[in-house]
């Protein structure tokens, strides 16, 4: 695909910015579901240009919401211009970051995922550093306040529940939940950004197939999706240094990383099975309405079989999927 454009075309996709700035900077209350749709029209502007021509893009982008920020009448007190540049960077970073990695035809689906995961990322611990440091509220303490409310709700409704036998179980249960969900905060949010980005990247790449006709055949599906014999390697080899270390930060830190690998051959897994399903349907809608009644029947199951889970299952064939490969893939290039 040709990347020049006509003069109208530029004008036009200027005065998109400009609107998409105005949008998401003089509205309040906006979404996620507003900022996705916005950053994947930006990613598709900024895509079916030169690299140079959507850097140029970027800086009106930019520009343009510094100027309605600046026009809006209200107190800029330091925490107000922080959440504003926090909000520019949430909107315009990832979908140039993709627009960027969709430039270069060398990278596949993963290396794209990592970098419009990273600039995600990059603006999620920007938030958090405003959270700590500007707004000087400490994040452990919340979710601890969160699950002591939740604790006491639970309690309460169980007629007393301090005088049955096993409620010092409940507690330490409880506890435990805690502990973990505090320890696994890194993890979550990674996998949050990486949930957020393949959202990106798809939409993304379905518009400039439909409207562009422009096909990234080095951007896999999801049905194509792989992870290779590395992380699996790395992953046990950092649970052995965890077991053999007594320091609480580098296990902390370990288990964090075990948790996105998880995650990842979990989708892996599910990649497979989708392949598998849409190979024997033939059709895509129906495969994955069969594919959400399964996976929605399986969490039913596991109350019965807590053991024996569909996330177990999918991890487990992702897992080996990443030596086996049981579909025959190639990798982008081969």
């Amino acid at each position: 695909m040709k990347k020049s454009r006509s003069h109208m075309t530029e004008i036009l996709n200027i005065l998109l910015i400009c609107f998409i700035s105005y949008i998401n900077f003089s509205i309040p209350g906006n979404s996620l579901v507003i900022t996705l749709i916005s950053s994947v029209i930006l990613a598709v502007i900024f895509s079916v240009c030169t690299a140079a021509r959507a850097t140029v893009n970027l800086c009106i982008g930019l520009a343009a919401s510094a100027l309605i920020f600046m026009l809006e009448p209200v107190t800029h007190d330091l925490n107000y211009i922080f959440e504003s540049c926090i909000a520019m960077l949430d909107l315009f970073l990832p979908a140039f970051v993709l627009s960027l990695c969709f430039s270069n035809k060398k990278l596949g689906l993963g290396k794209t995922l990592y970098f419009t995961t990273g600039a995600n990322l990059l603006v999620n611990l920007l938030s958090l550093a405003k959270i700590r440091y500007i707004d000087k509220i400490n994040l452990i303490e919340q979710v601890n306040t969160v699950y002591d409310e939740i604790f006491s709700t639970y309690t309460s409704l169980i007629a007393g529940s301090t005088a049955i036998e096993g409620a010092g179980d409940i507690t330490a249960v409880f506890d435990a939940i805690k502990e973990l969900s505090v320890m696994l905060i890194p993890a979550l949010l990674i996998i949050s950004c990486m949930a957020v980005s393949y959202i990106l990247i798809v939409a993304t790449r379905g518009m400039l197939k439909t409207y562009f006709r422009e096909e990234h055949t080095e951007i896999e599906y999801f049905f194509q999706l792989r992870t290779g014999k590395l992380l699996s390697t790395v992953t046990i080899v950092l649970l052995l240094l965890a077991f053999m270390s007594g320091d609480a930060y580098f296990t902390s830190a370990i288990y964090n990383f075990a948790v996105i690998a998880g995650f990842i051959y979990f989708i892996n897994g599910l990649s497979v099975v989708y392949f598998y399903l849409i190979k024997s349907i033939r059709v895509v809608p129906l495969a994955m309405l069969v594919l959400a009644v399964a996976f929605i029947v399986s969490l039913f199951a596991a109350v019965l079989m807590p053991a024996i889970n569909v996330f177990t299952l999918l991890f487990v064939v992702g897992l080996l999927d990443s030596s086996a490969n049981f579909r025959r893939l190639k990798k982008v290039g081969e």
